[in-house]
Formats: structure tokens, sequence, C-alpha cells
């Protein structure tokens, strides 16, 4: 639900319309007061409520664009950081979108905004994307969790260890197998039988897919797949990838945040392996910043 707006003296804002962007519900929203409409020109003290924006209400140009923009047409973040205009807010988020993330941080500090203050400043084409990004981390994530392989189907499916892979989708009316993406699936026989037969039977050319020439790629580099998303990986320097002499084997997936090793490819959210020592981290493929691997209770130093 929409935020409380903090208490003042000055009467209560009425809901106003920006001239560009979405139009902001002024229960969400902390507006400056009448009397000091010359704050909007400095930067003030950050604001610990995290649920609340700062509207301007006299006009000001937007930190990023420098276009001066109407009065309740700028906001600060709660961080404390802005003044924004909704336009380049929105461009920010798409931004965000287009290199593979599913959150929105601020501009400035990186703090993550939450989504219930997202609704109030994005259109809602964006926010429906990054809902739809949040999502799809969450199922590549997952390890039984996978999605049906028609493209734009909504389906999500949980597997069991050791279950027949074989879906037939109630949404798209089409039969899949969830490992492989066969369809329809092969009945009685295992995904790399499936494509050694298709193998054989193209006279030892490549499906039209590409996935044979991907396969090709990732032997010759040397590079993996996530166990997670089966989003293609690889290190900064593809000669060499298979040591540690430059980079560790400890990995972070771009695409669905799964920790794994790049080596064995086990799942390192909580276990260590045998591949990398347990000191080693993490470095996050966004950010570059170093995350520790937390392995049952004790955090590696």
């Amino acid at each position: 639900g929409s935020a409380r707006v903090e208490a003042s003296s000055s009467p209560r804002p009425k809901r106003r319309r920006l001239s560009k962007g979405p139009q902001f519900d002024a229960t969400s929203v902390v507006a400056t007061s009448p009397s000091s409409s010359s704050s909007c020109l400095a930067r003030p003290a950050p604001i610990t409520r995290r649920s609340s924006l700062v509207m301007c209400e006299v006009a000001r140009s937007c930190d990023i664009c420098a276009e001066e923009h109407p009065p309740w047409n700028t906001f600060r973040l709660p961080c404390g950081h802005g003044w924004y205009c909704a336009e380049c807010t929105r461009r920010h988020a798409e931004a965000r979108l287009g290199v593979g993330a599913h959150v929105v941080p601020c501009p400035e500090c990186g703090v993550e905004l939450p989504q219930a203050l997202l609704r109030t400043i994005l259109p809602a084409e964006t926010m429906e994307k990054l809902l739809h990004r949040s999502l799809e981390q969450a199922v590549g994530a997952s390890g039984n969790l996978l999605p049906c392989p028609s493209p734009e189907c909504p389906n999500r499916v949980a597997i069991d260890d050791g279950q027949v892979p074989r879906l037939d989708c109630s949404f798209c009316r089409k039969e899949h197998c969830l490992r492989c993406h066969a369809s329809p699936f092969h009945t009685g026989e295992t995904c790399a039988e499936y494509a050694e037969r298709r193998r054989r039977e193209s006279g030892g050319q490549d499906d039209d897919d590409g996935s044979a020439l991907l396969l090709q790629w990732l032997e010759k580099t040397g590079s993996r797949q996530c166990p997670s998303c089966k989003m293609a990986v690889t290190k900064d320097q593809l000669k060499g990838q298979k040591t540690q002499r430059h980079e560790c084997h400890k990995m972070i997936c771009r695409n669905c945040r799964t920790k794994f090793c790049f080596k064995c490819l086990a799942l390192l959210d909580h276990n260590p392996c045998r591949c990398t020592p347990r000191s080693h981290g993490f470095l996050d493929p966004e950010t570059g910043l170093f995350v520790a691997h937390v392995i049952r209770g004790r955090r590696s130093r």
C-alpha cells in the first residue's frame, strides 16, 4: 500500500500530474513546505524513511539531464539523492533491464529502491518488465522450478529429482522436454541419446537452433553454462579458464545470481566444493565488489 505522509505544518498537497511521466499519488510522497520553496535548490539531509519521496514544489533542473522542469515534476529519493525527473528515472530503469538486472538502485549511491516506491514513479509498462525479470531470475535460481520452453509461455513447473522431465503444457498446448527443450518429448530416450540421434539423422550437421555450435564453442574456450539457468558463463580471460591462475572458480551468474563452481558446477549457496579454498569468495558481476562465501553457518575469511 501507499506509504504514510509525514506530518507537516503546511496543508496537505493536492494530487498533481507531471507534465511527462506517471502520476504521483500524494499519499506516497512527502512534499516540501510552501514556506521553504528554496529548500529544493539545495541538497537537504538524507531522510531515514525509505518509503517516502520528496517532491519539489518549485521549478528545478534534473540532476541527470540538467533540464528545468515545472513545479512538482522533480523528486528526491528516500536515500537523500536527487532531484530527478520521471523520464530520467525511467531511462535509468530501462538501462538496468538492458544489462539483465531486475532491481533499480539509486543512480548515485546504489541503494536498491523498493518496488512500492518504483510503482509511483515508473510507467506501468516498465514496472511490468521489472516484475517479469524478477520472476525469471527467481525461476533461474531455483533448481527444481523450470520454465516452459515455448517462447512467451508463462508456465513454470516444479520437477523433483529423478522425475521424467516431460511437460504437456496446459498454457501453450505443446509437449516439451524441460531439460533439453526437445518438442515433442523424446519418449524412450535420454536427452543425450536424443541429441546423438538428431546428430546422426542430420549427417553430423548442426541443428538450426545453433545449440550444437554453442556446445562446440563452450568446449573450445573452456566456458561453462550456469547450472540453474543454462546461461553461458565465461571468465574475463578466455585463455586458461580451466585453472585459477588468474581468476577464481567461484562464480555468480549475471542472469540468475546463482553461486556456483566454474570447474565442477556445484551450487555454492551455502556449501563448499573441493575445487576452491573456503577462504575464497565471489565477485559480483554487476558491481565488481567482493561477496563473502557463507558456508554452513560460518563466513569465509
